[in-house]
């Protein structure tokens, strides 16, 4: 992030508008406040012209999904978002299920420092096109569980969230099987598949990125973005060499990333 951090404010409530204004003045000095907008459409406009850092997004303006509707307008987004939202029970099952950045209304000032401590260090887009969709879908259908996958094992399968997987891992040179980490359990599961088939069959729909020819990443679980150059963060494992980058994840594994998976994780 730079030191300042262009930002707009996108919301249709004047109230809610002008007292988040006052407290990013107050308690976020790195902020700079480009404009603020009353509607979908005057914020896509000022994105446009502004090339914002960050947006704060209201999800229900002229339609209860209108935040999602605006960003779906704007596929190539490069700015972080933290959604805002009254206390409706859609949108906490939604952002309960995915680590997205969003605050209640009104707002907490002690929140907003933390979700802006959290864009400061981040170093990815926090809302890709693959998340977005997701959130939506949970959001616009509440009661609808997570999404499960079954992992196929040489004892039968697993049934897992394909929310709580961090991330994939070729467990072979050959790359016959492949090593699946979760949020839940310490111990990673050795699925009986290729990472390839792994990813174009048991994952494809979810919000997976190959960044690697070893390894498959899930997007919600990325901390932070490491441009090629120079030696790699600890512990980096016996992959010394990327000529992509590196990712840190959640588990605080440190992945390399290949020119190819770049472009993938970038889009």
């Amino acid at each position: 992030m730079p030191d300042t951090i262009k930002t707009i404010l996108i919301d249709d409530n004047k109230l809610h508008l002008s007292s988040l204004l006052i407290l990013l003045q107050r308690n976020c000095p790195k902020v700079e406040i480009c404009d603020t907008c009353r509607s979908a459409e005057e914020g896509l406009e000022s994105i446009k012209m502004h090339k914002p850092d960050l947006v704060f997004l209201d999800i229900q303006m002229e339609t209860p999904v209108a935040g999602f509707e605006l960003l779906e307008q704007l596929p190539e987004r490069a700015f972080d978002v933290i959604f805002t939202t009254q206390h409706d029970m859609h949108a906490m099952r939604a952002f309960e299920v995915y680590p997205i950045d969003f605050l209640v209304k009104p707002i907490d000032p002690r929140r907003l420092v933390k979700a802006m401590s959290i864009i400061e260090e981040r170093q990815l887009p926090l809302v890709s096109n693959a998340l977005l969709s997701e959130i939506k879908t949970v959001y616009q259908n509440p009661e609808v569980p997570s999404p499960q996958v079954s992992v196929p094992t040489m004892e039968g399968c697993s049934f897992v969230k394909a929310a709580d997987i961090i991330r994939c891992q070729a467990a072979t040179e050959k790359g016959n099987q492949t090593l699946f980490y979760l949020k839940t359990q310490k111990n990673p599961i050795l699925c009986s598949k290729t990472l390839k088939t792994v990813e174009q069959e048991l994952l494809k729909g979810h919000a997976f990125c190959r960044i690697h020819q070893s390894h498959l990443v899930n997007r919600l679980h990325l901390k932070n973005y490491i441009k090629d150059g120079g030696s790699p963060p600890e512990p980096a494992g016996k992959d010394k060499k990327a000529a992509g980058g590196w990712v840190i994840t959640i588990d605080q594994a440190v992945l390399p990333v290949s020119k190819a998976g770049k472009q993938r994780l970038l889009s």
